[in-house]
């Protein structure tokens, strides 16, 4: 018994670890944008294209990544995503020009369209059914602790060590992780694998159709996340420490609410409505976000911040648990892509049209407002699913 918990103490530290640093690289360029703004003289929507390289690449391949989990399996899935995290991370700390950013960014395509089908199909093979809520949340909640973390901890060592120390120290712990994989994670049977080549078929119903449209409206409406630094700075005159602790806050809320809310998901098992009042609480934590500088001006963005990460940066959780819920081990890494797919093109096409807007206005009153329409949206559409059902 005491071993089979610390395999499962193992294995959920490592889904946690391998779902923050395939994320992180575009949470850490968002709260590092002024640096990066100084560094390579760039407007924020060229600073929003490089943000969105990752995820618009990670939407290309999400299904076909999802399917390639599902051949070769959760451990060797695991180990690609650690590796290809940190060789993104030290190129960008190599980074001498914006080529070299842009392919740093492709390259993080790979584990941020593999990570979430390798962890889901880790959990389906490995744990049993009355566990994985709580695990599935714990290791979506690895995203938003990525967010936290970077909000808290990089602007100060950008500030005493430079940029590229910061996102450097970040690519040699990944390769503790990988390490660390390599030793923990046990190797599923041959007999799984082979299962899996032949049952991992692509099956779109209403439910998972629904879901991958939801998950792209908050991809868009969340992917605002990474411009919470700058408008704490440009518009709230924040410090680039305060304007980062700022993001952090929505990165540590999430963390919360992602085990909160799979915990109570995976209760209930009413996802959809689950999903319908997180998107329609998301749209309250817009408006406050976008309506600080009239109101309470910093106390404002926090609130709105700590909001946003209990509520539509906590979606992936339930949506994650969804997913592992309606198939089994062998289809978890290809359905998971599908809803990947969707998530990741919402990312990818988020930064670059919300950073042209602050642009083209001068303020930030459009992008906020993009984000509050589209959490509106993807609330209507999971209130349709409940009614529905």
């Amino acid at each position: 018994m005491e071993r089979e918990s610390g395999i499962l103490v193992g294995l959920t530290t490592l889904m946690l670890l391998a779902m923050g640093v395939s994320t992180m690289a575009s949470h850490a360029l968002g709260i590092l944008a002024g640096f990066l703004i100084e560094e390579f003289s760039i407007t924020r929507a060229e600073l929003g294209a490089v943000i969105a390289v990752s995820s618009a690449l990670a939407a290309v391949v999400a299904i076909p990544a999802g399917r390639a989990v599902d051949l070769v399996g959760a451990k060797r899935s695991l180990l690609a995503v650690f590796a290809v995290s940190a060789l993104s991370f030290f190129l960008y700390a190599l980074a001498r020009n914006m080529v070299v950013m842009y392919a740093a960014s492709a390259i993080a395509a790979v584990p941020l369209s593999a990570a979430n089908s390798a962890t889901n199909k880790t959990i389906a093979l490995y744990l049993p059914p009355r566990r994985r809520g709580i695990v599935t949340g714990v290791k979506q909640s690895g995203v938003s602790l990525a967010l936290f973390l970077s909000g808290v901890a990089l602007p100060p060592v950008a500030l005493l060590l430079g940029w590229r120390a910061a996102l450097g120290i970040v690519g040699a712990l990944t390769v503790v992780a990988l390490v660390s994989t390599g030793v923990a994670v046990p190797r599923e049977p041959e007999r799984q694998q082979g299962e899996a080549s032949e049952e991992a078929v692509l099956q779109l119903d209403p439910g998972l159709v629904a879901l991958t449209v939801f998950a792209f409206l908050l991809g868009f409406a969340n992917s605002a996340v990474a411009f919470i630094p700058l408008y704490a700075q440009e518009v709230l005159l924040l410090s680039p420490v305060l304007a980062g602790a700022a993001a952090g806050l929505a990165g540590f809320a999430a963390v919360v609410g992602r085990v909160i809310w799979a915990r109570i998901a995976d209760q209930s098992g009413e996802f959809e409505r689950a999903l319908q009042w997180q998107a329609a609480a998301g749209a309250v934590a817009f408006g406050l976000i976008l309506t600080a500088p009239y109101g309470v001006g910093m106390w404002q963005l926090a609130a709105g911040a700590l909001m946003m990460g209990f509520t539509t940066s906590s979606w992936n959780s339930v949506g994650m648990l969804a997913v592992i819920s309606r198939t089994g081990s062998s289809r978890a890494g290809s359905q998971s892509g599908v809803v990947m797919f969707g998530f990741m093109a919402g990312l990818g096409i988020g930064p670059p049209i919300q950073g042209w807007s602050v642009d083209l206005a001068g303020n930030y009153l459009v992008l906020w407002t993009m984000s509050l329409v589209l959490a509106s949206i993807a609330s209507v559409i999971m209130t349709a699913r409940v009614r529905r059902r």
